[in-house]
């Protein structure tokens, strides 16, 4: 019986919480601009022909295909974080939404930068930056999907 009460408290308990409260992280009030920052293309990298300039071509291309204009900055501090990261033959690629968040501990509030939303691909490629490439463009393709339709476009 009090294995019952346990669960039926439980069920009541998360029916109280509404989809609504919950968030992806990724709301924003302009969702027409994002701030693109780009980090950890390496000299294994560069050799294989995958430049800071190419991947921020194609982050900014992929962007204003889903007709979002790229910006320096952002009135909210939001910004798309894009990780690249290679050793010898490997590579991992790593796309996160960041934004300050505020929490309370003790009644005592706090703000931090943090990563809200993300996604990522590892792979070994020995020579061909088309692939890396596809890989990336197949993140790109995950994150603004999500990102318009979390803000209802």
């Amino acid at each position: 019986m009090k294995k019952i009460f346990v669960f039926l408290v439980l069920c009541f308990l998360s029916v109280g919480v509404s989809a609504a409260e919950w968030s992806n992280g990724m709301d924003v009030a302009d969702v027409d601009t994002i701030r693109i920052v780009i980090d950890g293309i390496n000299q294994s990298f560069i050799s294989k022909g995958v430049t800071e300039k190419r991947v921020l071509n194609k982050v900014e291309a992929k962007a204003r295909q889903f007709r979002i204009i790229p910006v320096d900055e952002k009135e909210d501090g939001t910004f798309l974080y894009i990780s690249m990261g290679s050793v010898g033959n490997s590579f991992n690629i790593s796309i996160n939404f960041a934004r300050t968040v505020s929490y309370v501990v003790n009644d005592e509030s706090f703000r931090t930068l943090a990563k809200t939303w993300g996604t990522r691909i590892s792979g070994v490629n020995s020579t061909s930056s088309g692939f890396i490439m596809s890989s990336l463009d197949e993140l790109l393709e995950e994150f603004f999907n999500e990102y318009l339709k979390t803000n209802g476009k």
